[in-house]
């Protein structure tokens, strides 16, 4: 692909990706967007989570949503 490039150690082996981003094609942009995407996913899988019901209640209560 345009615009790729790899960087490799002395053993040949790809270690890192370069994009040039001065003319990004439609597949770069994807490929940018798909990288972004596994980051935060990374960032966030130690993250904790809420359950949506008790979401849910919480807004009720602050009148940010309907009981509806």
């Amino acid at each position: 692909m345009k615009g790729i490039n790899f960087v490799t150690n002395d053993k040949g082996e790809k270690i890192a990706l370069q994009l040039d981003l001065k003319n990004p094609d439609e597949k770069m942009i994807e490929l940018i967007e798909e990288i972004e995407d596994i980051i935060d996913v990374d960032l966030r899988k130690n993250s904790s989570t809420r359950d949506y019901i008790e979401i849910r209640e919480e807004l009720k209560e602050k009148g940010i949503i309907s009981n509806a």
